[in-house]
C-alpha cells in the first residue's frame, strides 16, 4: 500500500481571486471592473464572473480554457520564480500549490497575479481510497482539525474525535496516544458509514496500522 506521510512545514499557496487577476492582467476586463468586481460581496461576483466566462469568446477560444491555460501559466511562473524543487511539491490543485520544507519570498507574479499563502500545515497524509483504487486521499494536518483533500470528512461522525486524536498523535510521534486512540477509533466505527466519503472504514484502520509514526 502506498502511504506516504511529510512532516514538517507545509504552505498552501493560492493565487487571490484568479480569475478576475488573470482577466484584468491579460487585459481582458478594465481595472475599474476587476475593482468593481473585487469590491462586490462574494456571491455576487462570482454570478457575474460566470455569465462573463459562458457569454465570451477571445480570438475564438473560450474564456474558460483561456483561464484554464493562464492559470497552469501563472503556478508554473510562481513554482520558477521561487525555485522550489519538484520533491517539494506535494499538489497543485488548479491555482494552489501546496509545499513542504520552503517558503516562497516571491508571490506578486504580475500587476494582478498575487499568491498568498493561505494555510499552513504541519504534517500530510497520503494513501489510495481503497486497494483497487489508486486516487489519492490527502489529509492536511495542524494542531486543531485536519483538511481532507480528494475526498470528505464527516464531522458529526461518531468517530471523528478519535480520528482527530490519531492524526494528532501522528503529529507528535506519541506511539501509545496512537495505538490507543486506533483501538477507540475501532470501537467507534461498528455498524458506521464511513468516517471519509468513498473510503472503506476498515481499509482505513488497515492504513493506520500500517503506518510507522516514530
Amino acid at each position: 500500500m502506498d502511504v506516504q506521510l511529510y512532516r514538517g512545514k507545509i504552505d498552501e499557496y493560492d493565487m487571490f481571486a484568479s480569475n478576475i487577476s488573470i482577466l484584468a492582467e491579460e487585459e481582458l476586463i478594465t481595472d475599474e471592473l476587476y475593482q468593481y468586481l473585487r469590491e462586490c460581496q462574494k456571491d455576487l461576483r462570482n454570478v457575474s464572473i460566470g455569465i462573463l466566462l459562458k457569454s465570451a469568446k477571445v480570438y475564438d477560444k473560450d474564456l474558460i480554457t483561456i483561464l484554464d491555460e493562464k492559470v497552469k501559466e501563472f503556478v508554473n511562473s510562481f513554482i520558477k520564480r521561487n525555485k522550489i524543487p519538484d520533491e517539494s511539491i506535494l499538489e497543485i490543485a488548479k491555482d494552489a500549490v501546496f509545499t513542504h520544507n520552503v517558503i516562497a519570498r516571491t508571490t506578486i507574479i504580475g500587476k494582478y497575479i498575487k499568491f498568498r499563502r493561505k494555510e499552513t500545515y504541519v504534517a500530510m497524509l497520503s494513501f489510495p481510497i481503497s486497494d483497487n483504487n489508486s486516487n489519492k486521499i490527502k489529509l492536511y494536518m495542524k494542531f486543531d482539525y485536519p483538511k481532507c483533500r480528494g475526498s470528505r470528512i464527516n464531522k458529526e461522525h461518531p468517530a471523528y474525535v478519535e480520528l482527530c486524536k490519531i492524526l494528532n498523535a501522528i503529529v507528535d510521534r506519541n506511539t501509545k496516544v496512537y495505538n490507543r486512540a486506533i483501538a477507540e477509533f475501532k470501537k467507534k466505527i461498528e455498524n458506521t458509514d464511513s468516517i471519509i466519503k468513498n473510503v472503506d472504514n476498515e481499509y482505513l484502520v488497515k492504513v493506520f496500522k500500517e503506518l510507522d509514526i516514530s
